[in-house]
């Protein structure tokens, strides 16, 4: 179906639709930032007022707007911008009530009730007491943001979303790629994970239209504080007008302009000299890295005036609209483990221990010495000459060595004192390293690492501005529209000589917004928004000289001149590179809602139906080479099969010697090219049935085709094919049968027959439907709240709530089936030279390979192979993902300013996206890995299936006192346990592809307990204020207008997974995390043992496991260091005119300068815990169980704001 007819169709089906609904009185609002007051309106004696009239008025905008009273006496006034309103009411015969000053937040369903007097219309009683502050409306788990704790509260960097972490049950880990494509601006915004969602499946609004960086699910524009009004965190939402996805939504709305010309310009700076050095910066003896940052800009806002021309005010015209930039230089100290000169000649004494490797017994789980087939003891770092491999059989004399055989197996020479000889180092590989790998440059001992230390500068760039248009033509109709722009750059350097990372973020999001009014109970509002963003990022290319040095221009060849290298690892004792380019973008969306609002009598009907097309492009090159111990370790016999002893080799030795252990890569065409249209629906009733109850239930229905491919380039294997009870092998008329059944591909590809015994496989007709993914119909979503007043100052709340959430992986599911073959392949080999290796005829199928004569890409693509190669994989028949959500909460009014709220919220999700490994051998064992998978004759991929589950459950405590007698603020304690199988696809988490029960944990993101309290204090001392309220003069220029705020946060450590860090299975590196085994009586916290960098829990509490097998240990056991932080903010205000005025801020993030230290293995985040994914530290790491890394150290920032 063409785009035209479609939007033609969709069109026609809409208007048909709320025609409907406005015949069954129906109401309809988007994913909008309006907000409404409703209340009843009574005489003294309680007796209610059928026919009153309410009036309210924007304070700014002068909009009014008027309703009457229902017979039962209740009022509603919808789609109000948020801000501050006067409400009136009044009825003939009675005198007329004012709330002169009532503040309407965003989304907000404010209560404001009225008790008439006897009198005249004519005079006017002003209500000095406040509404209440309880909800009473709905049961959505909300939290709205106002513009001073945004403006005053202290941020690292100014990101609004930072602010997010102060909603209960807000978890500060992200998932996905969300860290790793986000340039963090300052100390970086944040996609947390909300009661127990993931990172990825939040919702970013702004304006009432969509604000998401699709591919990654963050935030397309994040505005500066200046410019937010407020901004609103929901989750488990009731309002059934409310999609996207199941985690938080997150509601900006940005300043309108008014009938006052308001703003403000900035600058603030931050410097090292200012700053405490970081806990590892004093640890390496490592002088403090420089650093600069700036961010600068303005905000303005008022109404439209060109002189002699136009008067915005009189005609009701409003412009406002921000500018700011950011420049930032931030050194930082890295480490790495680097070679050292003798070992890139060879000489690896310095890691002989002298003692002999052992292997644990899979029966009694002890260790036991390993001897390898000639009875010689095996030892810890010692390397063996891969070119010596051979067979020896029990009972029989060695030719090579004289000495007769123990056991039947192969067996290796050691190199003597550890010293290659005899076998020529490969020169493309000594090149390859040299152009990398600096020297070691700490006075450490030989095979102690971290050996190399340097500062490097994190150079970020940044300019963002927006603009705003708001216009009313009478009361009826208005009109908003904006634009917004941001392009944050990113030079991000590594520990290496080259191979750095630059990155760029470019988001566009324009908006245009009508709303009219039909009469007092009937409104129309139309929206549409268009977002542009592109994400890139690309290491710093090696270069084509290197490239052609290293003989690997042919794997991988030059594209969109862009000459990056293959990247490599050197396990266990090394580090890798870096040369992948990923230029992820533009990703285009266009956004049509059409929304009606009718009330009637108590009933809130609502209806509305939402178009969404999405058009995105995603690509990402590059190929990774493996080398770690094995292809230079011992062989022996365990178990009566020849395995490899893990303590001895090396990954650099391999390197060396020319041989890797398992080859990666996307080659050939490898974009996705994609197209869909998202179409949704919703009803819904929102009913106040008596003065005390209010109920919402609703229902709402998503439809997202599956995306149509450009060209139809997409292809997969089919996850359900049937395994043959024999394997199939290469080349075999049965894997060529099972290839031309299983593989999947949506246009005729004809093979030429071949001019061997078996013919190649052939599609002479497509076998799959054009969008490779089946359509799912089944996307009803049912909605229901309630929300009763026990008391007046007692509310009670619950709702059950059911979300779909297509946009956690709308993009990532309509992406992996790229790099599709026959248009590009996937490269996977894995356990590659364990046993006999040949580098003058190597064989890939044999596991067998060698760095100086690796395919090209091009041997992998017809019309030089017509076997499939696949990078990636998906079933068809994907299911939607879906939460079911609950909760119940009871808040209490302690004072009219100061309310809490105790809830258990609690949440099951199905259907969740995971990402297992397929063709994944059937069981760990010796020997290639091919021949134990259930096809042979192609490698493995990760394959997308919605098959995850997890769990969520929490108490939740809130206090909160909203801003009276200069003093605001929140506190929340959230004791949480969140269960689940896996929580981003790309962690690669799980261990056994054939028992994912195995991996049911604690969730990436599971912090049990989390407290946070926010606070704003303006001092009551100057004129006006409690203490010297008739101060004037220089003593108030001194004493007056001082502020103060901060945010405190203590939270529990972040999960921690204890892996192999090795393919101990046998079953491919590639594929899953391999996790380690307990060591039986073995503490993790022996009696006197203290928890710090050197060593978080006993290492000796871990080991490998048996050769040949899984870890027992389960996924995230242990926990990382908790978190304490104290951020601190210290205001001063200048007054120059009743409307003017200077303010110097000086802000101290985690002003005690506590040390916060990351998980063993894991990374630091600004003041957040670590970025997004599993945290893993490996028990075959030499730095197993060390940390390196910390959250910053005190860090401050001074400013300097103009504000009128």
């Amino acid at each position: 179906m063409n785009r035209g007819r479609f939007i033609r169709d969709f069109v026609i089906r809409t208007v048909l639709f709320l025609t409907t609904v406005c015949f069954l009185s129906g109401r309809a609002t988007a994913q909008t930032v309006n907000g409404t007051f409703h209340g009843t309106v009574s005489d003294s004696s309680g007796a209610i007022l059928p026919g009153a009239t309410v009036e309210v008025k924007n304070a700014s905008t002068d909009l009014v707007r008027q309703t009457t009273t229902t017979g039962d006496g209740f009022y509603t006034i919808t789609q109000l911008p948020p801000g501050h309103y006067a409400i009136n009411a009044s009825k003939s015969g009675f005198t007329t009530a004012r709330q002169a000053d009532v503040e309407l937040l965003v989304n907000q369903d404010a209560e404001v009730n009225f008790t008439l007097q006897v009198g005249a219309v004519s005079q006017t009683v002003d209500v000095t007491a406040a509404p209440p502050a309880l909800q009473t409306t709905n049961a959505t788990i909300s939290q709205v943001i106002g513009s001073k704790e945004v403006v005053d509260l202290p941020l690292n960097g100014r990101q609004f979303t930072q602010l997010v972490l102060l909603t209960p049950g807000a978890a500060p880990k992200e998932t996905g790629q969300q860290g790793f494509f986000v340039i963090p601006i300052g100390g970086g915004g944040i996609s947390p994970s909300v009661n127990g969602q993931r990172g990825q499946q939040n919702n970013f609004t702004l304006d009432g239209v969509l604000n998401n960086a699709i591919f990654d699910n963050t935030w397309a524009i994040s505005p500066p504080p200046d410019a937010i009004q407020e901004f609103n965190v929901q989750s488990q939402m009731t309002d059934a007008q409310f999609s996207i996805s199941s985690g938080a939504n997150v509601n900006v709305v940005t300043k309108p302009g008014s009938n006052q010309f308001h703003g403000a310009v900035w600058e603030f700076l931050r410097n090292d000299k200012l700053d405490a050095a970081n806990f590892f910066d004093n640890f390496f003896k490592n002088k403090k890295p420089p650093f600069r940052q700036n961010q600068y800009g303005f905000q303005a806002g008022g109404p439209l005036y060109i002189p002699h021309l136009y008067d915005g005010r009189a005609k009701k015209t409003y412009v406002s609209g921000y500018w700011e930039g950011f420049r930032s230089t931030k050194g930082f100290t890295v480490t790495n483990n680097v070679p050292t000169a003798a070992e890139l000649g060879g000489d690896f004494s310095d890691i002989l221990t002298h003692t002999q490797a052992t292997v644990v017994d899979p029966t009694t789980l002890q260790p036991i010495p390993i001897f390898d087939p000639l009875g010689r003891p095996v030892l810890n770092g010692q390397i063996f000459d891969p070119y010596s491999t051979r067979q020896v059989a029990a009972g029989q004399v060695d030719p090579k060595t004289g000495i007769v055989a123990k056991s039947t197996g192969l067996v290796r020479e050691p190199f003597a004192e550890n010293v290659i000889t005899g076998v020529p180092l490969n020169p493309q590989a000594l090149t390859y390293i040299k152009a990398f790998f600096p020297a070691p440059n700490l006075n450490v001992p030989p095979n102690t690492f971290p050996n190399f230390a340097a500062s490097s500068s994190d150079v970020i760039k940044s300019d963002q501005f927006g603009v705003r248009f708001d216009h009313t033509f009478g009361n009826n109709d208005t009109l908003y529209g904006n634009f917004y722009y941001a392009q944050p750059t990113r030079t991000f350097p590594n520990s290496l000589l080259i191979g750095g990372n630059t990155a760029r973020n470019s988001s566009r999001v324009t908006a245009v917004g009508y709303t009219h009014l039909f009469s007092p109970t009937l409104l129309g509002t139309f929206h549409y928004g268009y977002n542009w963003t592109f994400f890139g990022t690309t290491n710093v290319p090696g270069g084509v000289d290197l490239l052609n040095a290293t003989n690997q221009a042919g794997l991988t060849p030059v594209r969109n001149d862009i000459p990056i290298v293959p990247q490599i690892s050197l396990s266990p004792r090394l580090g890798g590179t870096g040369q992948f380019a990923i230029p992820l973008g533009p990703i285009r969306s266009h956004q049509f809602s059409t929304d009606i609002q009718k009330i009637r009598g108590s009933h809130t009907l609502s209806a509305g139906a939402m178009l969404f097309h999405i058009h995105s492009f995603d690509d990402g090159w590059g190929t990774s080479i493996g080398f770690d111990q094995y292809p230079t370790s011992a062989n022996y016999v365990f178990n009566g099969s020849n395995s490899n002893a893990s303590g001895s080799g090396d990954g650099l030795a391999s390197m060396l010697l020319n041989l890797p252990s398992n080859l990666f890569g996307f080659v050939g065409y490898t974009g996705a090219d994609d197209k869909t249209n998202w179409q949704g629906y919703y009803l819904q009733d929102k009913w106040q049935a008596s003065k005390k109850l209010n109920i919402q239930i609703g229902i709402r229905y998503d439809y997202v085709p599956p995306a149509r491919y450009k060209n139809d380039e997409v292809s997969g294997w089919n996850p359900d094919c049937p395994v043959p009870a024999t394997p199939a092998l290469p080349g075999s008329a049965e894997a060529a049968a099972i290839t031309n059944a299983c593989f999947l591909i949506p246009i005729p590809f004809s093979t030429p027959p071949g001019s061997g015994p078996v013919p190649n496989p052939s599609w002479p007709f497509p076998n799959v439907r054009k969008t490779f993914f089946d359509p799912k119909y089944n996307g009803w979503q049912p909605r229901f709240g309630f929300a009763y007043g026990a008391t007046p100052k007692t509310v009670v709340r619950g709702a059950f709530t059911v979300f779909t959430d297509h946009n956690n992986t709308l993009v990532q599911e309509s992406q992996d089936p790229r790099i599709a073959w026959p248009f590009g392949a996937g490269v996977s080999f894995g356990g590659l030279n364990r046993g006999v290796v040949n580098c003058e005829q190597p064989d890939l199928n044999a596991s067998q390979a060698c760095w100086s004569e690796l395919p090209s890409a091009t041997s992998f693509l017809p019309p030089n192979n017509y076997t499939p190669a696949l990078a990636f994989g998906a079933t068809p028949r994907l299911k939607i993902p879906y939460a079911m959500q609950y909760n119940l909460s009871v808040e209490r009014e302690i004072t009219p300013s100061l309310t809490g709220t105790m809830s258990y919220v609690g949440t099951g999700s199905r259907h969740l996206f995971i990402q297992p490994m397929y063709n994944a051998p059937l069981t760990p064992g010796p020997g290639p890995v091919a021949p134990r998978s259930p096809f042979p004759f192609f490698g493995q991929f990760p394959w997308d299936t919605n098959s995850g589950v997890g769990s969520y459950n929490s108490l939740q405590v809130k206090v909160q006192k909203r801003f009276s007698e200069g003093l605001t603020f929140l506190g929340s304690y959230t004791w949480s346990k969140c269960l689940s199988i896996q929580d981003e696809g790309q962690s690669g988490s799980i261990q056994n592809p054939y028992d994912w029960s195995a991996d049911k944990g604690p969730c990436d993101f599971n912090i049990p307990h989390l407290f946070v309290f926010s606070y704003g204090y303006e001092l009551p001392v100057g004129k006006g204020k409690y203490f010297g309220s008739s101060m004037s003069g220089i003593g108030n220029a001194i004493l007056g207008g001082w502020q103060i705020s901060g945010i405190t946060t203590a939270e529990s450590g972040s999960p921690l997974t204890v892996t192999a860090g090795t393919d101990n299975a046998n079953i491919n590196p590639s594929s899953e995390t391999q996790r380690a085994n307990p060591v039986a009586g073995a503490p993790l916290l022996p009696s006197g043992f203290h928890q710090g960098p050197e060593q978080w829990y006993n290492p000796a509490a871990f080991v490998l496991p048996p050769p040949f097998t899984y870890g027992t240990l389960g996924r995230n056991t242990l926990r990382g260091p908790k978190s304490i932080n104290w951020d601190f903010a210290l205001l001063k205000n200048f007054r120059i005119t009743e409307s003017k005025r200077f303010q110097f801020r000086s802000e101290f993030f985690n002003v005690f300068n506590n040390v916060n230290l990351s998980p063993p293995g894991g990374g630091a985040s600004g003041g957040f815990s670590t970025i997004g994914g599993e945290t893993q530290t490996a028990v075959s790491d030499p730095n197993f169980m060390k940390i390196f890394s910390a959250a910053a150290a005190r860090e401050i920032q001074v400013s300097l704001k103009f504000l009128w």
